[in-house]
């Protein structure tokens, strides 16, 4: 891990060395942080915390995508249901 300082940010740059879609990954910290010395440790628990967060949302991005088509086309059946009743009640033989 290394700290990057600026004139109006800082940043924690971390290489990532695992991913096999990311090489680097970069964090700006706070401005309302004091400046000191940061921890490494909790820095490096919270990043990872922070990336760790961003692949269950993709997980559950994809399930929430699958549950929604099941109940869009579970409602057309529904739907297309409903409608031929109504029809052959009114128009029925």
């Amino acid at each position: 891990m290394q700290i990057v300082k600026g004139a109006q940010r800082r940043m924690v740059q971390m290489r990532i060395g695992d991913s096999p879609y990311y090489e680097e990954a970069f964090f700006i910290v706070r401005k309302d942080l004091p400046k000191i010395q940061f921890p490494e440790r909790e820095m490096l628990a919270e990043a990872n915390r922070i990336l760790g967060d961003g692949a269950v949302q993709k997980e559950r991005k994809k399930e929430s995508i699958a549950k929604n088509l099941a109940w869009f086309f579970g409602g057309m059946v529904l739907g297309l249901g409903l409608s031929l009743l109504a029809f052959f009640l009114r128009f029925g033989t």
